[in-house]
């Protein structure tokens, strides 16, 4: 089995940039990639490869990067245990957690700076947080739990 990360500009034509033999840790699955983005947005899906050559597609995530460095936003610790904070935000904002597949795992709809947010329900691993905000729209943050 297989991981194969594809990126795209266009959220039509993916290319692969990413691929790992999938892993089985006890204290569950971890991968890095570093990818550049052309441009402030791109577009990523997994390819996921089972050992017999079939394979099926994660749901695509759009990332929109913040060139100009202005309204930063953080979150911290990072890696996480048991909870994360945001920095760089003046009002509530919403935020979502992403596991790998796409698969949304935790949702607040009003989250303030400085607030902290419970990982305790999930599992260890590496996660995609989307921050969305009325004046910046929305920001993709990785988060590593432990």
């Amino acid at each position: 089995m297989a991981y194969e990360l594809q990126q795209s500009s266009d959220a039509a034509a993916f290319q692969a940039v990413y691929t790992t033999a999938a892993k089985q840790d006890a204290d569950g699955n971890h991968y890095d990639a570093a990818v550049p983005m052309d441009g402030s947005t791109a577009y990523f899906r997994l390819k996921l490869v089972d050992v017999d050559g079939s394979f099926s597609y994660s749901h695509v995530l759009r990332l929109t990067g913040n060139c100009d460095g202005a309204h930063r936003i953080t979150l911290y610790p990072n890696p996480a245990t048991q909870s994360f904070c945001l920095s760089g935000i003046d009002q509530p904002v919403q935020l979502a957690v992403f596991d790998l597949t796409g698969r949304m795992v935790l949702v607040h709809e009003q989250v303030s700076a400085e607030q902290h947010i419970s990982l305790a329900q999930l599992p260890a691993g590496s996660y995609l947080v989307r921050v969305v905000t009325a004046e910046m729209g929305s920001h993709y943050l990785r988060l590593q739990k432990r």
